[in-house]
């Protein structure tokens, strides 16, 4: 409860910032599959702290943008007869726009992950007795780098991005190997909440 509490004031202060520095706020929804075909949903914003213009060609007037951001976000999966995952993220990285919307983005992601034991857990008790737990979890540090393209409709007036991420991360620590890889893919939508135009 305490991580989740904690999530929630990160979020919190980051939809602020953005209300202080951005004219909208950027919502994302995605399926998040671990491994591609164990489904879950993501939920997430972010916060561009730096961007710039720049020209395609040194004769052309289209522009392209760069883009330093931060994100946060909180993900739900689950892997049948194993584990209910659920991850608590912040990615920072780079995202580049073309002038048609067209983008690439690479970000580093650092967090939280909650393995909660599908099945039947017991534990042996003082005594040697085995006690069953209610809800038997595990918790580790999650480290991965995010690689992503899509399309930022805003260049036509629409407030609506759509993107394809795949996550490359670690688990740590994890049994006797101390980290475990993980693959995720998120194919969603960004909303941006009272952007103009």
């Amino acid at each position: 409860m305490k991580k989740f509490s904690l999530f929630l004031f990160l979020l919190s202060f980051l939809l602020q910032a953005q209300a202080q520095k951005q004219d909208y706020i950027p919502i994302s929804i995605s399926y998040y599959g671990e491994w591609a075909y164990h489904p879950g949903i993501k939920i997430g914003s972010e916060y561009t702290f730096w961007q710039r213009d720049g020209k395609e060609k040194p004769n052309k007037d289209r522009t392209h943008l760069h883009s330093f951001l931060v994100t946060g976000n909180l993900g739900f999966y689950v892997h049948p007869n194993n584990h209910t995952g659920i991850t608590l993220t912040s990615d920072v990285g780079y995202r580049f726009r073309r002038r048609n919307g067209w983008r690439i983005e690479n970000f580093l992601s650092l967090g939280y992950m909650a393995a909660i034991n599908a099945g039947e857990t017991y534990k042996l008790d003082a005594n040697g007795q085995a006690k069953k737990v209610p809800v038997a979890s595990r918790s580790y540090l999650w480290v991965g780098a995010v690689f992503g393209w899509g399309q930022d409709l805003a260049v036509h007036n629409i407030p609506i991005a759509w993107f394809l991420r795949h996550t490359v991360a670690l688990q740590v620590p994890y049994n006797t190997m101390g980290f475990a890889p993980r693959l995720y893919i998120d194919i969603g939508l960004t909303y941006c909440i009272g952007r103009s135009f």
